[in-house]
C-alpha cells in the first residue's frame, strides 16, 4: 500500500495506526477474520474452506486468530441447522 501512495513503508505505518489506531497487521487480520466470521455464519462454507479463502493453511493459528478476534471458537458461527445431523 505504501509503495502505490509513494510513501516510505515506515511512515505510511505510524501513519496508518495514527490514524486506525491499529497497525497495519492487525487491520488485515480483523478483516480477514470478519471474513470468516460471515462466510461460517452464512453457511455456505466449513470452517477449513474459510479459513483457506481467508490465507489460512495452519488451522490450529487460524482458530486461534478467529478466537481472539472473535471471542468465540469458528465452530460456534455455523448455524445450528448445519451443525445437526439426524439419524433415523
Amino acid at each position: 500500500m505504501a509503495e502505490r501512495l509513494n510513501l516510505n513503508p515506515v511512515y505510511f505505518g505510524a501513519l496508518f495506526k495514527k490514524e486506525t489506531g491499529v497497525t497495519m497487521n492487525q487491520y488485515l487480520i480483523q478483516t480477514r477474520m470478519r471474513n470468516a466470521e460471515n462466510m461460517l455464519r452464512s453457511g455456505e462454507y466449513k470452517i477449513k474452506k474459510a479459513a483457506e479463502r481467508c490465507g489460512y493453511t495452519d488451522m490450529y493459528y487460524f482458530r486461534k486468530q478467529f478466537k481472539a478476534q472473535i471471542g468465540i471458537p469458528p465452530s460456534q458461527c455455523i448455524p445450528k441447522r448445519q451443525q445437526m445431523h439426524v439419524t433415523i
